[in-house]
């Protein structure tokens, strides 16, 4: 799960890396990774996709609340890592065995120790609210530049599913030059 959390930055990097307002805790992204013997696949839940959140205790009134309607973000910033899992196995009847979690900080930090990320654009992206001020073509993709580029979406076609795409395209790279750097 990414977050949006900006543990680590000092106020220059949330500047920085336009990631200023935004208090509490939310997801960015939220995407399901299976291993197996046929191979990895990734799926990603969109943040707002309507889902039922479980029965949970709400810790301002210690009253349990029932299950309700609201978007998967919504799990996360109600109960943290443990209530989204717990939503996401009974909305999907898939059994979850770990969790990850990175935010900002650790995201650009990755990107970086591996030497940025190569990756293609099909067209020009600039983004004032993420930073993004991208050209099309071939690039490598440092820390910030890569932090932008997967929190856009106001431009996209699609929206949150158009980023969703971006973020998938972006994570499978990024496994794929991590790999070659190990071997």
């Amino acid at each position: 799960m990414g977050s949006d959390s900006r543990d680590g930055l000092s106020e220059g990097d949330v500047r920085d890396l336009r990631a200023g307002g935004g208090g509490g805790r939310r997801t960015d992204s939220v995407i399901l990774l299976h291993t197996g013997a046929h191979g990895t696949s990734m799926v990603s839940l969109p943040r707002d996709s309507w889902v039922t959140v479980p029965g949970r205790l709400a810790p301002l009134t210690g009253k349990t609340k029932r299950p309700e309607g609201d978007k998967l973000n919504a799990a996360f910033a109600y109960g943290g890592p443990e209530l989204l899992v717990h939503t996401v196995e009974k909305n999907t009847g898939l059994r979850i065995d770990h969790y990850a979690e990175i935010g900002f900080a650790g995201f650009v930090n990755i990107v970086d120790a591996i030497g940025g990320v190569r990756i293609c654009l099909k067209r020009d992206i600039k983004d004032k609210k993420s930073g993004a001020d991208l050209r099309k073509g071939s690039q490598t993709l440092d820390g910030r530049q890569a932090l932008a580029f997967v929190r856009q979406w106001h431009q996209e076609r699609e929206g949150d599913l158009g980023r969703s795409k971006n973020q998938q395209k972006f994570l499978s790279t990024l496994a794929h030059q991590a790999v070659l750097r190990r071997s």
